[in-house]
């Protein structure tokens, strides 16, 4: 049952909701109707989950995509630098945000599809997700009416790094080139001349720099991604474009280099 706690001399009562059923109880108490009980339950039921000895990049990308959703993940510190491979994960959100949440793992990689059917199914036997909790996936027309059009981009950017399978590429290393494109509304920034109003590009500099040097993976793909990762977590970008190239590719044949290009968004 809700826990209830009424303010001296106010009209004022503080509710702790449980479960969906005391969600739904509570809200056709003060005389919505059962679609708005529907609706809005799933917002009014917070939970907590552990994930445990998870990746870095799998941490990340969870983070990312849970704040995105307006909930919180915990991590161990030195995850976004590199400075630990592995971590728990503390998620914190309502069912609607878990149900936003899994939709977008769900097209994910990394393992992360996989542990999107765990982490509902962990919800499901508490008694307290129903499929009704889940979002509609957004259409492809308001998908391109919302589009962030507007862009900052870094370019050619440097490192001298550790990735790679083969030996000579994580004893030796080797210079790795990065672009970052920065999908984000510039129209107030270019209006008002401040850069409250923009993204700073040193930082973006910087996180790109701490990421890519601090860091060692097998792939350039895990690279890119934990790179776009710190981006989003850290900058108030809709949208972000990860380009890495080994010019000096340890393949034998004539090119010029390899790489990899995603494309992530909050």
């Amino acid at each position: 049952m809700p826990t209830r706690c009424l303010a001296k001399g106010l009209a004022i009562e503080y509710i702790e909701i449980k479960n969906l059923a005391e969600a739904s109880s509570e809200i056709a108490k003060v005389g919505a109707d059962k679609i708005g009980c529907q609706v809005m339950a799933p917002k009014a039921v917070f939970c907590v989950i552990k994930l445990k000895d998870l990746t870095a990049t799998q941490a990340l990308i969870l983070k990312q995509e849970m704040l995105s959703q307006g909930g919180e993940a915990a991590v161990t510190r030195g995850v976004i630098s590199g400075a630990v491979s592995r971590t728990d994960v503390l998620l914190m959100g309502t069912l609607k945000q878990y149900a936003a949440l899994l939709i977008k793992l769900k097209q994910q990689s990394f393992g992360l599809a996989a542990l999107a059917g765990q982490i509902q199914e962990t919800l499901k036997s508490t008694g307290d997700f129903m499929n009704d909790c889940f979002l509609p996936l957004s259409t492809p027309e308001s998908d391109q009416k919302n589009k962030v059009k507007d862009k900052i981009c870094l370019q050619g950017m440097q490192f001298y790094a550790y990735h790679g399978v083969s030996a000579p590429e994580r004893e030796l290393g080797q210079r790795l080139e990065v672009d970052v494109e920065l999908f984000v509304d510039l129209k107030t920034a270019g209006k008002l001349d401040n850069l409250e109003h923009t993204v700073n590009y040193a930082g973006v500099y910087h996180v790109v720099q701490e990421v890519v040097t601090n860091s060692s993976y097998n792939l350039i793909e895990a690279l890119a991604e934990a790179v776009a990762a710190a981006i989003l977590a850290r900058f108030k970008v809709a949208e972000v474009l990860i380009r890495i190239k080994k010019p000096g590719a340890f393949i034998p044949g004539c090119l010029s280099g390899v790489a990899v290009e995603i494309h992530r968004h909050q």
